[in-house]
């Protein structure tokens, strides 16, 4: 549908509210102006011809037609904004970064693009420069932004977008008027532009949309659309709308070249925006705008030389402009012609005041690349002095004062930048550096507290997140926290980058870390690092040698372990830490040495000596002391250095008072014992050991009930460990429960294959006297090992189960002549397999094979040879006894000796009395058989006084019949009862099962027993793995800090850098140079205030600062 308009034609330069420029183009005007906007004025046809095809349109391959274009429209008008100029100003040469902003955001809806550079000091290069925040505030007001809006990245492509967006002019169709146009179109278009100028350019978009959708050929509203889309950042989109007007007019605006360019420039299509910049060139050699643009993509591309014939041409076309100059600066400070770079920014500065504030900062910035930092300081007070609130001028100054060793001012410098707090990258690299001095003189918490301000701040908190971690991180090292410290440098390595400064400071603090987590292959990995970057401290060379030492202790390499602690030890002499790792080492490999151990544990225990007058507060030191001692039987000893452990730790231990309760344990203080075993179990509810050793406390103390309780919450916590069957079943068979400890034993699922335990079954069949199943698990028990001594048992069994049966019957001398003749039998074949046992068993010994076969020769009645066997069982029992005494003796004073110690209980001594006094009545009745008397005599009377009176009666009796004999003087004795030391069968006494013989009207039964089995002790016994188990681990990790710096030959510790020498300072003088030092004090305050102009809050942080440094000194 065509509209036509129903009045006459007006002009359309008196016509009220026509939206087209209403001045004529004046070649005088800046080429800001014309950048914004240089469209001519349209040439109208007459109302007739309404909508004709539009002839001549742009094709960006036909020069020729271009060129007629322009030839025709350079008497046309343009319009002028104010504000432009200074946009543009910003757009040009006010980006520091490619994709980034260097100041404060205004728009906030715009993603940032660009990421914080972190190499160093090379972010303030030319390619990269930011406009001040000064600046920023100047053309926020000359752009009638509404404040609490969207904000926008200033860069050199989003100020062109802003300045198009703000722009209030309207360049329509050239061959078209207005009225023509659907006035439904017209008046979106107009709300679209407004928003554009309100900031609301989502809402702008869609009218917009609409506005060509409801008439596609109004040209502007494509233009301003594809604006709409340039600052969303939806560049594909903008590009199909600024392609669409040149399409249609090649000539409408000059600048849509511009933003086609920065649009292919947004989608990092560098070649094709610099192609299309050749095009507009091409079309207007004299496009100012155009060459400045191109030189700086030609900067971005790094074609310096490109660059800086743009700048010439640019300065060529206007040399009173001061943006050639700028550009050209730029390209020669970046090839290092930093004398010319600053006579480039000069001439920018005179040549016009609008760039005079950026370019005064770009030389300052080259005098500090050329070292010249006096000048730079001075250039940058000048531009302070006309704007004093710039962060970036504040913080280059903090820079130069940085490397002329003046740390005062540029931390006030830095804390001026943060203050006013309008650049981002100023404010975050102000930040950074506060926070570096900090971590140079270690003071980690202020510098922590630093990096936290970022979070109150616009900085770039990606940038100082890995500075923060790592500061969060030592800080957690100082708290001992090391597991939070190892994720923090977990972080930083998986997520950030480290530059020359934080690099070394990494490593070091790393291998800390991993030193104190026992990691020493981790820190040793750390520290070589280290030392290849950079020379280290001494502290570094200290913990590595460490690390070295306790990785070669821990591979069997002692000695050369040894050589490491020893190089240690001459870095810091008066360290405790090298001794003790000397020491433990020394103990450690007693333990692996065939000879010389005891030495060794003498020679570890002096260097512990050595080591506790080193530092006498270290806890773990007399812990580990107290355990040697214990080891070489001191024990009262190391009861004085347990307690000693208990009282100098910072906390309640758990292991100190469950070693004192094993201590008290073997003192026989079993109430004592009791009570540190609970109070460890109070702080640590899940020692198992404490339980047990705890069991066996109240076992000895008679109280059995509480005894299985502890044992029982000892298999709870220890449900998959085997030994809680063997430790159940010796409580069970300590407390005569036989049958029951069987069971415990068998709970054990492969305990047919576990020699211990078979040994404890079978010991446990023996008390029984079940004949059959001990030998069942003895054959086992064989077969599995192999040793002599349980062959000696299976032999042992084999021959006793010819003549005793398992049923405990008893032989009443009224069997049947062929059962007589069985019995004679099998004890023919008893004694022969008797012979064949040779040695000791674990159940039998050599004795037991005496006692046995005089009982069978007896019964065969053989009495002489009887007689023999029993007399040497007798010498070989008291020879067996004799030996368990010594072997007691050697456990004691032979601490090596790896058999588990066995104390003598009451019980064995009773056991061993009855297996003697058994042989005594057997040699006494054989005595009396074969007419022996007077040895009868005397055998019998030692009987009747070594017996209890119960057991007197038959003995009475045989001893008055042997008295009569010798006396000659026989009388019948009417004694019906038989003779033996036993009355009745008792599971493993056996002796019921042979035949009773008469003696001269009297009965007697020879008295004997399966062999008296003593239970497993239960007593408190030294845990020697307690000592075998020390080494380097066991030494707390205390490696030097690397937060702590100490002199190497006097050990004086320095926590940071700023210690003052006071050895030489006279008291009695304080007073009088107090006065003079306010005075001095003062002077140096006004200086400084007079150099940074400070401001009232900036004065009392540097007033407090003095306060301090005065209390320090």
């Amino acid at each position: 549908m065509q509209y036509r308009s129903s009045k006459p034609p007006q002009s359309v330069k008196n016509k009220p509210g026509s939206f087209f420029p209403k001045q004529p183009y004046s070649p005088a005007k800046s080429h800001i102006e014309h950048f914004v906007s240089e469209n001519p004025t349209p040439h109208y046809r007459k109302q007739q011809q309404a909508y004709p095809t539009r002839q001549n349109s742009f094709n960006m391959s036909s020069g020729e037609s271009l060129e007629q274009f322009h030839r025709k429209r350079q008497n046309s008008n343009f319009s002028q904004d104010k504000k432009a100029k200074n946009q543009l100003y910003n757009i040009l040469f006010n980006n520091t970064n490619r994709n980034g902003s260097f100041c404060q955001d205004t728009m906030k809806k715009q993603p940032r693009q660009a990421s914080f550079n972190s190499q160093g000091q090379n972010w303030y290069l030319p390619s990269k420069q930011k406009l001040s925040q000064t600046m920023q505030k100047k053309l926020s007001k000359n752009n009638n932004s509404m404040d609490g809006q969207q904000t926008f990245d200033i860069s050199f492509e989003n100020n062109v977008i802003k300045g198009y967006q703000d722009y209030s002019g309207f360049q329509s169709d050239t061959t078209k008027p207005s009225e023509e146009y659907n006035p439904r179109s017209i008046k979106l278009f107009e709300k679209g532009k407004q928003l554009l100028r309100e900031k609301q350019i989502d809402e702008a978009i869609d009218l917009l949309k609409k506005c060509v959708e409801v008439d596609t050929r109004l040209l502007e509203g494509h233009y301003f659309l594809g604006i709409g889309y340039l600052g969303t950042q939806m560049y594909q989109k903008a590009i199909e709308e600024f392609q669409h007007v040149i399409q249609q007019d090649a000539v409408h605006r000059k600048n849509i070249y511009l933003l086609l360019a920065i649009s292919h420039k947004k989608m990092n299509e560098l070649d094709q925006a610099i192609q299309i910049l050749n095009k507009v060139i091409g079309m207007f050699p004299r496009y100012y705008d155009a060459y400045i643009y191109r030189g700086k993509l030609f900067i971005k591309l790094n074609q310096i030389d490109k660059a800086e014939q743009d700048f010439n041409v640019a300065i060529q076309l206007s040399p009173q402009k001061g943006l050639g100059y700028l550009g050209k600066a730029d390209c020669l400070r970046m090839q290092s012609q930093y004398k010319e770079a600053i006579k480039s920014y000069q001439k920018a500065i005179n040549c016009e005041q609008a760039v005079g504030n950026a370019a005064m900062l770009k030389k300052a910035i080259t005098l500090f690349e050329s070292q010249q930092y006096e000048e730079c300081a001075k250039d940058l007070t000048k531009l302070l002095e006309t704007d004093p609130t710039n962060s970036e001028a504040y913080y280059f100054k903090g820079l130069s004062r940085l490397k002329i060793k003046n740390a005062t001012e540029a931390l006030l410098c830095f804390e001026q930048a943060i203050k006013h707090n309008n650049s981002k990258k100023a404010v975050t690299k102000s930040l950074y550096e506060i926070a570096k001095m900090k971590i140079e003189q270690r003071d980690f918490y202020a510098a922590y507290h630093t990096l936290n301000r970022s979070s109150m701040l616009d900085t770039e908190k990606s940038y100082l997140e890995k500075f923060r971690l790592f500061t969060e991180a030592v800080i957690f090292l100082m708290k001992r926290k090391f597991q939070e410290s190892m994720l923090n440098f977990q972080e930083i390595q998986n997520n950030h980058q480290l530059n020359d400064f934080l690099k070394p400071l990494f490593y070091a603090y790393r291998a800390y870390g991993y030193f104190c987590l026992s990691k020493h292959q981790k820190a040793l990995d750390d520290y070589k690092y280290l030392l290849e970057i950079q020379p280290a401290e001494s502290s570094i060379h200290y913990n590595k040698f460490l690390c070295e030492g306790i990785l070669k202790v821990q591979s069997g390499l002692f000695t050369a372990g040894m050589e490491f602690f020893q190089r240690a030890q001459k870095i810091f002499q008066k360290k405790m830490e090298p001794t003790f790792y000397l020491a433990v080492t020394y103990i450690n490999q007693s333990f692996k040495k065939k000879s010389d151990q005891y030495k060794d544990v003498i020679k570890g225990l002096e260097l512990l000596d050595k080591a506790n007058s080193m530092n006498d507060q270290n806890a773990n030191l007399y812990y580990i002391r107290s355990i040697v001692k214990c080891f070489l039987g001191q024990v009262n000893e190391a009861l004085m250095d347990i307690e000693s452990a208990i009282q100098k730790s910072e906390d309640n231990i758990a292991k100190y008072f469950y070693f004192r309760g094993m201590v008290f344990g073997l003192l026989k203080q079993y109430k004592h014992s009791l009570n540190d075993f609970s109070i460890c179990l109070t702080l640590d509810e899940t020692f198992a050991d404490a339980y047990l050793n705890r069991a066996k406390c109240h076992f000895l103390s008679g109280d059995s009930n509480s005894a299985f309780q502890d044992l029982q919450q000892c298999i709870q916590i220890l449900q998959d460990d085997p030994r809680m069957h063997v430790w159940a079943g010796n409580f069970l068979f300590a407390n005569a429960a036989i049958e029951d400890a069987i069971k415990a034993y068998s709970n054990n699922k492969d305990y047919k294959n576990n020699p211990k335990l078979l040994e404890l079954r079978s010991e446990c069949y023996m008390v029984l006297g079940d004949l059959n199943q001990c030998q069942e698990n003895i054959n086992r028990l064989y077969k599995l090992t192999k040793e002599k001594t349980a062959e000696f048992d299976k032999d042992m069994l084999q021959a006793l189960r010819l003549v005793f049966k398992d049923d405990q019957q008893i032989y009443f001398n009224e069997e049947s002549e062929n059962e007589q003749i069985e019995f004679k039998s099998n004890l023919n074949k008893a004694i022969s397999g008797l012979k064949l046992c040779r040695g000791n068993g674990k159940l039998f010994q050599q004795f037991h094979v005496y006692i046995f076969r005089g009982v069978f020769l007896f019964h065969l009645e053989k009495y002489e040879e009887a007689l023999r066997d029993f007399q040497m069982a007798s010498s070989q029992k008291e020879l067996s006894i004799t030996e368990k005494r010594l072997k007691q003796r050697r456990s004691e004073s032979d601490i090596f000796n790896e058999e588990e110690f066995h104390e003598l209980t009451e019980d064995e001594e009773d056991a061993d009395l009855l297996e003697i006094l058994e042989i005594q009545f057997n040699e006494l009745i054989c005595l009396v058989i074969l007419k022996q008397f007077k040895k009868a005599k005397e055998k019998c009377k030692q009987l009747i006084e070594n017996i209890n009176e119960a057991k007197q009666e038959g003995l009475q009796i045989l001893l008055m019949h042997i008295e009569q004999i010798l006396m000659k003087d026989q009388q019948n004795i009417d004694y019906q009862r038989v003779i033996c030391l036993y009355d009745e069968p008792k599971e493993n006494i056996i002796c019921f099962q042979v035949p009773i013989v008469f003696v001269n009207g009297l009965k007697i039964r020879l008295s004997f027993s399966l062999p008296k089995l003593s239970p497993p002790s239960l007593s408190i016994t030294f845990d020697r793995k307690l000592v075998s188990d020390i080494g380097p681990l066991s030494v707390e990790n205390k490696p030097e800090a690397p937060w702590i710096r100490r002199e190497q030959q006097d050990d004086m510790i320095i926590f940071t850098e700023n210690v003052q020498l006071v050895d030489d300072i006279r008291l009695e003088t304080e007073k009088d140079d107090e006065q003079p030092q306010q005075q001095q004090q003062m002077l140096e305050i006004t200086q400084i205030k007079n150099n940074l102009m400070l401001d009232k809050d900036i004065e009392e942080k540097l007033q407090r600062f003095f306060e301090k440094k005065n209390k320090q000194k």
